[in-house]
């Protein structure tokens, strides 16, 4: 399925040349809530169009849902400079084999049902030092 744009052309006066801006990838960073709900959306969510506002409007569903102490503020804490190199590599070995492990579920090389396969995708996940991750992770939340 095509991607379907929601942008709108930028009307031009005469003479006018283009308006090319360099945000290139940086735009990503700077989609805060307030950023992404001061763009214009189309209201009809039956159509491709509308795809952006439909998802809106479900997430808008939740609000308020999430139990508090169920959240862990992963965005707030601040590991000390003797794990922080221990910290990233093994986040980004366990996001990695995550990644590759649900999309081996996804398309079936792996069966999510079968109870040998999720063993083994737990078993990958520990060797992969995930109680050490959580530890550091859950030092640093008790620190604070």
């Amino acid at each position: 399925m095509a991607a379907v744009s929601t942008q709108q052309p930028v009307v031009l006066r005469p003479g006018e040349g283009e308006h090319r801006a360099a945000w290139g990838a940086l735009t990503q960073y700077n989609s805060t809530r307030a950023f992404r709900d001061a763009q214009v959306q189309p209201t009809d969510t039956d159509k491709p169009e509308g795809y952006e506002r439909r998802l809106f409007d479900a997430t808008k569903l939740y609000e308020g849902k999430v139990p508090k102490d169920q959240i862990f503020p992963s965005w707030n804490l601040w590991l000390g400079t003797d794990v922080t190199a221990e910290a990233a590599t093994l986040q980004t070995n366990i996001q990695n084999y995550v990644g590759q492990s649900n999309l081996e579920f996804v398309t079936g090389k792996k069966n999510i049902d079968s109870d040998q396969d999720w063993a083994a995708y737990l078993e990958g996940l520990n060797g992969l030092g995930l109680q050490r991750y959580l530890q550091i992770q859950q030092q640093a939340y008790d620190a604070q």
